[in-house]
């Protein structure tokens, strides 16, 4: 993340913008993620991982997606980083936090 502060516009962010921003930015990957996951079950597996989500429960979500065995998931994480890293820049660089 420390290239993504060296744009410009982003350059002079506070220690508290930059810790805003990055937690913005891990919402956004994860819920990126989330959805992908979604989007590869069925409605019943669906249920489960929202039933899970809702109550927080690392352990069982951890559990769900060992046993959805879904091919690459640490490619999707990357995948999903690196174009809400792509989307944040552009947003903040627009409105020139």
């Amino acid at each position: 993340m420390d290239d993504f502060f060296q744009v410009p516009e982003l350059a002079d962010c506070t220690d508290e913008q930059r810790e805003r921003i990055i937690a913005l930015f891990l919402r956004m990957v994860q819920n990126r993620v989330i959805v992908r996951i979604l989007d590869a079950s069925n409605k019943q597996e669906q249920q489960a991982l929202d039933n899970l989500l809702q109550i927080q429960d690392t352990g069982a979500i951890n559990a769900f997606l060992t046993e959805k065995g879904l091919p690459n998931m640490e490619d999707m994480i990357v995948e999903e980083a690196v174009a809400s890293k792509s989307e944040l820049t552009h947003l903040l660089t627009a409105v020139h936090i």
